[in-house]
């Protein structure tokens, strides 16, 4: 079974009234958020799906053909076969590459009122001056980045939490989003990261 999460909270901006559960479904990844990440893995997922497919379509076009009793049913019937093939080995690579490199991360913590009130004052001292105090991109620092931060209501919804505990903890190359392992520890990580989750657009 995979875990999922749950929360509400009564009043605007009031953490005193929140509550949170956790519950089971299935199937699906419980690791990851109920969406498809954008990421090169998952392209490679696809590529190899749509070459499967590419390669099964020739295949069954080539019966009609003659199989491999005839020219024409030869050659499509050996474009067809070796598509598949390749598809199959992007499939089986890719699952394997991924399952060998990836350590997926689940947050421990349920997003309580108390794990986001700390997440909230946590957030202000280390990551507003940059993404601003509602998470859309623009703080104080915004005009001194080289790259322009990330508006969180938009990208934490793309991303699992795994994901976002390793841009918090380890940085992200090529921009300026520092480091933050050795300064937070491994539950404020993670209260950050129940935090940024009630961002909302404002209308």
């Amino acid at each position: 079974m995979n875990g999922r999460l749950i929360s509400w909270y009564v009043g605007p901006g009031a953490f005193d009234v929140r509550t949170a559960f956790r519950f089971d479904i299935q199937p699906g990844d419980g690791n990851r958020n109920a969406m498809i990440e954008p990421n090169a893995e998952n392209g490679r997922l696809f590529w190899g799906i749509e070459i499967c497919l590419i390669g099964f379509i020739l295949v069954v076009l080539a019966l009609p053909l003659g199989g491999w009793g005839t020219r024409k049913g030869v050659l499509s019937m050996a474009i067809g076969s070796i598509l598949f093939c390749c598809g199959m080995f992007i499939l089986v690579t890719s699952n394997a590459l991924s399952g060998a490199s990836e350590e997926v991360l689940i947050n421990p913590i349920l997003p309580t009122s108390d794990s986001v009130e700390s997440g909230f004052m946590l957030y202000q001292s280390n990551c507003a001056a940059c993404h601003g105090d509602s998470g859309t991109g623009i703080g104080p620092l915004t005009t001194e980045l080289k790259v322009p931060a990330a508006n969180l209501i938009e990208h934490v919804p793309l991303h699992s939490d795994s994901d976002l505990y390793d841009y918090i903890s380890e940085g992200i190359n090529g921009t300026e989003m520092p480091s933050f392992g050795e300064v937070l520890s491994s539950k404020d990580i993670w209260n950050v990261i129940n935090y940024i989750k009630t961002f909302k657009e404002t209308e």
